[in-house]
């Protein structure tokens, strides 16, 4: 479970993000919207609709299952930090572990692509 300081909680923010931000996606399963924040820490959200799911256990599910794929040093490190919205389309049973390692993947080239632009300057 993330802390406070880690969660984009706010609609305001969060409608930000989904507004303005930029797109990274992994197929069908999710996409991942980002936006630069000024904070000591990312920010994140994950939204599951009940196009996902019609139970609510299984959407809690999926949403845990991805947050507690992140570690709180992966949203700590970097030059710049962002707030994310991940917006869950296909993700169920079958394909969470390929979903988490997805995620996991994407969260870490967002990173490393502004890691490696701050070293070309």
């Amino acid at each position: 479970m993330l802390t406070r300081a880690y969660r984009l909680s706010k609609s305001r923010d969060i409608k930000r993000v989904l507004r303005e931000g930029k797109i990274r996606s992994a197929e069908q399963l999710f996409a991942v919207k980002f936006l630069p924040n000024y904070l000591p820490n990312d920010r994140l959200t994950v939204i599951v609709s009940q196009k996902v799911s019609k139970k609510a256990v299984i959407r809690n599910r999926i949403r845990r299952s991805l947050i507690g794929a992140l570690t709180i040093p992966m949203l700590k490190d970097g030059v710049r930090h962002y707030d994310s919205a991940v917006i869950v389309r296909g993700i169920n049973k079958e394909n969470l572990k390929k979903a988490r390692k997805k995620f996991v993947e994407i969260i870490e080239a967002i990173h490393e692509k502004d890691t490696n632009h701050k070293n070309s300057r």
